[in-house]
């Protein structure tokens, strides 16, 4: 099965540093290291004047890993609408504003700029922190830049664009958080299973070969050697769609192989990879009364993480494309338990969330994907999905 999201090879471990890395983009220096998305977020709810509110406002389509850090914080949280195109209902959010409302956390999602822009003077004028999460990507096009810049506090996470499996980061305009003083190394154990996932998947995205034959032998023959299976020591830190937060990873630093290859990626060929791959889902799927196309037009400046779709029978669906190797992951298919019980959200921020909890899959978009691969992805999802 082709992989559903990028994943290392050797010429990400080996690569000389591209004209467009991280470090050269403007506005760098206001950007501070997490290890994932969710230590990003959790950074700015931690810095909150304790004078402010209690609660926190969040997107009812989300991932759980948007909510547990502001929870871990100590925080309430309520949830608002969303609409069927992804855009944040402002209304609802007016409805939910008090001054309990210490933040409200706003999501680009699939790397589509939301309209904030009377979001922003709502914030202003009742001194609630804006959160801007850019965790789909952290990447804006034409010119390759930092997305959300505008904003005073943007969230990322790298890895959903560059194979280094962890890393997160948050842009701080104003030099609002403080830095942790107690900054420390991840544990021996730990920093060894990633590098060797990481290149594990660099062995398995070599060409053919007789030393990917034998490399591949060797692993298999490791494990059919272990006496019972060994859970991986990493599994809490290593992907970013299970909670609970573990609030003990705040503070801790990346291994170097993740930094090195966040550091060394080539940001414009990834996004225009990415661009020309959505392109092509973009223009091969065909409408029908199974398949509805929720981003069809793809912005000068959007990087995207995927091509999202709402699929009207996507449980039988998704397992059939899945079986026949078609490249998607879902988003949003779990929610945090806190949506379905009373007294967290109103009735109408529902309505829209569970169209696309029920019915949305993304269809993938990364650089390690080629135009081939995706137009024989296209051919079969048409074919489902007459």
């Amino acid at each position: 099965m082709t992989n559903a999201h990028p994943t290392a090879r050797f010429s990400d471990l080996f690569s000389l540093r591209s004209q467009r890395t991280l470090k050269s983009l403007p506005g760098f220096e206001h950007v501070r290291h997490a290890l994932n998305g969710r230590s990003a977020i959790y950074g700015p709810c931690r810095q909150i004047p304790d004078s402010a509110g209690n609660t926190v406002l969040i997107p009812a389509f989300h991932c759980p890993t948007v909510v547990s850090p502001v929870l871990a914080v100590g925080y309430k949280v309520r949830f608002y609408g969303v609409e069927e195109n992804l855009s944040i209902n402002l209304n609802q959010i007016r409805d939910e504003l008090s001054p309990k409302v210490a933040a409200i956390i706003v999501i680009d999602y699939f790397g589509f700029s939301q309209d904030i822009s009377d979001l922003e003077k709502i914030c202003a004028a009742n001194d609630t922190l804006l959160i801007r999460d850019c965790s789909h990507s952290f990447l804006q096009t034409n010119p390759i830049r930092l997305a959300g810049q505008t904003s005073d506090i943007v969230t990322y996470s790298f890895w959903k664009l560059i194979p280094s499996m962890l890393g997160g980061g948050i842009f701080d305009r104003h030099n609002l958080i403080r830095e942790s003083q107690m900054r420390r190394r991840m544990s021996l154990r730990d920093r060894v299973v990633v590098w060797k996932q990481i290149g594990e998947q660099a062995v398995v995205n070599m060409d053919e070969s007789w030393v990917k034959r034998v490399l591949l032998r060797l692993e298999e023959a490791r494990v059919a050697g272990k006496q019972a299976p060994i859970e991986p020591a990493y599994n809490e830190l290593s992907v970013e769609d299970v909670y609970p937060f573990d609030v003990d990873s705040i503070d801790v630093i990346n291994p170097w192989i993740c930094r090195h290859i966040i550091r060394h990626a080539d940001l414009s060929a990834i996004a225009a990879a990415r661009r020309d791959n959505y392109e092509t889902w973009n223009s091969g799927l065909i409408t029908s009364s199974s398949l509805h196309k929720l981003k069809p037009i793809l912005g000068t400046d959007v990087c995207p993480w995927a091509y999202p779709v709402l699929l009207n029978d996507r449980v039988s669906i998704e397992f059939e494309l899945r079986d026949l190797g078609v490249p998607f992951f879902t988003f949003g298919e779990k929610l945090h338990p806190f949506v379905d019980e009373s007294g967290f959200a109103s009735t109408s921020a529902y309505e829209g969330t569970h169209q696309l909890t029920n019915n949305m899959i993304c269809f993938s978009v990364h650089q390690g994907l080629s135009k081939s691969e995706i137009a024989g992805a296209v051919e079969i999802v048409n074919r489902v999905c007459k």
